[in-house]
């Protein structure tokens, strides 16, 4: 309940990370990336470590959702979700990098799964 004596408990969200989607990359790229994501303030929605909470994590999108990337950062096909669109304030090239700096994560963080698994 709102206001009540209940806390709301929010949607359960995958925690399933699969193979990353390839991507263009390099060191530099996915630092320009990860430095946008901040400055863009991607993290205030989908934070640093890229872990589910209220929103989707962007380290177990899938393949479809990376094809359309662009188009959900700078096309705003996801307004209707309450992901508007970035095309004022980054280039095509801003969300390459940021893209990049995703798929670095999510790598990063089924390596380290693999790793606790062993």
């Amino acid at each position: 309940k709102l206001c009540g004596s209940e806390t709301p408990i929010p949607p359960e969200v995958s925690r399933v990370i699969s193979a990353p989607t390839e991507v263009k990359s390099s060191p530099e790229m996915i630092a320009r990336g990860e430095k946008l994501f901040s400055e863009v303030r991607c993290i205030w929605c989908h934070g640093l470590g890229l872990e589910p909470g209220l929103l989707p994590s962007l380290a177990t999108i899938s393949p479809q959702t990376h094809a359309q990337f662009k188009d959900i950062v700078l096309g705003g096909i996801y307004e209707r979700k309450g992901m508007a669109s970035f095309k004022d304030m980054l280039s095509e090239e801003d969300v390459e990098a940021i893209q990049a700096f995703v798929v670095d994560q999510a790598k990063q963080r089924l390596k380290e799964r693999e790793e606790e698994n062993q």
